[in-house]
C-alpha cells in the first residue's frame, strides 16, 4: 500500500513534469523529499499517463540497476523500468 495519498501522486507528477518541459528536471528533489520504491513507480506511472494523455507516444522502455550489488547500494527491491517516449 503506498504511503502518499492520490493528491500528493499528482502533486508531485505534476512537478516532475513542469520542470522536465522547463528543462529543469528534478527541482522537486531539491526539498529532499523521499520515496519508497512503491510511491515512486506510482508517480512515475502518472507521468506516463500525464504524457500520454497530452499527446507524446511511448517508444519503448529502459531497463537499469538489474544487478543485485547495484539493487542493494541504492536500498531497491529490484531493476528500475523507465519509459522512453518519441
Amino acid at each position: 500500500m503506498s504511503g502518499l495519498s492520490q493528491k500528493k501522486i499528482d502533486l508531485f507528477s505534476t512537478k516532475i513534469l513542469d520542470d522536465y518541459d522547463n528543462k529543469k528536471p528534478g527541482t522537486i528533489f531539491k526539498d529532499k523529499i523521499k520515496l519508497s520504491n512503491e510511491d515512486a513507480l506510482l508517480v512515475q506511472s502518472n507521468v506516463a499517463s500525464l504524457r500520454k494523455k497530452r499527446g507524446e507516444e511511448i517508444i519503448g522502455y529502459k531497463i537499469g540497476c538489474v544487478s543485485k550489488d547495484t539493487q542493494k547500494k541504492w536500498d531497491l527491491l529490484n531493476q528500475l523500468v523507465v519509459f522512453q517516449f518519441q
